[in-house]
This record gives structure tokens, sequence and C-alpha cells, in this order.
């Protein structure tokens, strides 16, 4: 919205609810993530020269004090707790140097770029600056039932050999001509041949693969 400021001060970005099947019902699944997704995972090397101190240093993050210190930095410096509630100083907010939010807040945080350790709600509430940012996060959870979110499978080394082939070009495919549906540069009635060019890219081994990997993880 920022970049757009001098080209057009009128325009505006808002965001919609998910759609659904039938008129009414929340969409059957959006944004949530799971609680653990895979990444921002830590391993300490079999040669590392002080693993109990990395051991340490890692299971410091889930400590109060340095919950704190990973999602807010220094108290005075890059926040104040302000009626029980760690704020954002200027250094943060309106960096002297010039700085935006997202590279100020890396010079004393690591939940703005993630890792072993609980991203605080608190920390989101103000790096999400601009109000249509904060109803997103609201309306996007309101409007699915996530009931049916893809756990995280995994796909051995021959699946996502063959995997990997068939969707390369069928990505970029997909995202090329559901852009061309948005923007009506391509009509609605080529829809049916859409799916069947999809199909004819191998999209139901695809589905084959992942479901064969869905299938080790629900049994384990």
């Amino acid at each position: 919205m920022g970049l757009m400021e001098e080209k057009n001060p009128e325009f505006k970005l808002t965001p919609t609810r998910h759609p659904s099947l039938k008129e009414g019902e929340k969409a059957a699944t959006a944004h949530r993530a799971h609680p653990y997704e895979g990444v921002h995972s830590v391993a300490i090397s079999g040669s590392a020269e002080n693993p109990e101190e990395i051991a340490k240093w890692l299971d410091y993050a889930y400590s109060e004090d340095g919950h704190m210190l990973f999602n807010f930095g220094i108290e005075g410096e890059s926040y104040e707790m302000i009626e029980g509630y760690p704020t954002y100083t200027e250094e943060i907010t309106n960096n002297p140097e010039g700085l935006p939010m997202t590279q100020a807040l890396g010079k004393f945080i690591r939940a703005s770029y993630g890792g072993p350790l609980i991203q605080d709600k608190r920390y989101l509430e103000q790096y999400y600056e601009l109000p249509e940012q904060k109803e997103a996060v609201e309306l996007w959870s309101e409007s699915a039932e996530n009931d049916i979110n893809m756990p995280p499978i995994t796909l051995n080394a021959r699946e996502s050999e063959e995997f990997n082939a068939i969707m390369s070009d069928l990505d970029t495919y997909y995202d090329e001509t559901v852009i061309r549906f948005i923007m009506g540069e391509e009509p609605l009635d080529n829809f049916d041949e859409f799916v069947a060019t999809l199909q004819g890219m191998g999209i139901e081994r695809a589905i084959e693969l992942q479901q064969s990997a869905l299938d080790r993880y629900i049994a384990r």
C-alpha cells in the first residue's frame, strides 16, 4: 500500500473472506498454520564443541526471560513495559536511522524471522501496523473451518523426485492461469479445459503421492 501512495493516494487493499461452495457457509480451509510446521527447527551437530552449552542456550528461549528477549529485545532500548504490556520503543517503530520496522526488529529479536521459540501474540499485534493487516488476521481466521488442513507430511526420496518433476511445470501453469481467470483475461467457460490440462500434466498422480504420504502420517 505504501508503494502506491505517490502514484495513487486512493489506492487501498482490503481483506476478503475465503470463498466457500455455498453462500453463507465457512470455507473448508484457509491460512491457519499447524502448531509445528517442520520449519525453524534446530539440531546440535555431533561435532559441536560445547553441546551442553548450546542446549542451555536453546532452552533459554522457552524461559520467561528468554521469551521476552527473543520477542521484544532489551527493556529500555527496544521496548518498555507500559501497564504490563511490552511496548516497542521508537527505536523500533520510528527508527532514527530510517530502518523499516522489520530491520529494526532484526537488531534485537528473533521472533520476526523465526526459530525454535514461541512467537508472542503481542509482537504481532504491534508488527501489523496497518488496520487492514489486523482486520485480515481476524477475518481470515473466522471465515474458515480449518478442519481439513493438510498435516506436515513427508514424501520419501523416490516420491519427492517424481512429485517435483510433475509440479515444476504444473505449478507455473496453474498460477498463471488462475491469475488470468481472476483478472478476467481467461473466460470461465474454459475452466473445464483448465482442469483437463492439469490432469494431462499429471495432477492425479501428484495427488496419489501426497495421499501415500498422508496415509503413512496417519498410521504413525
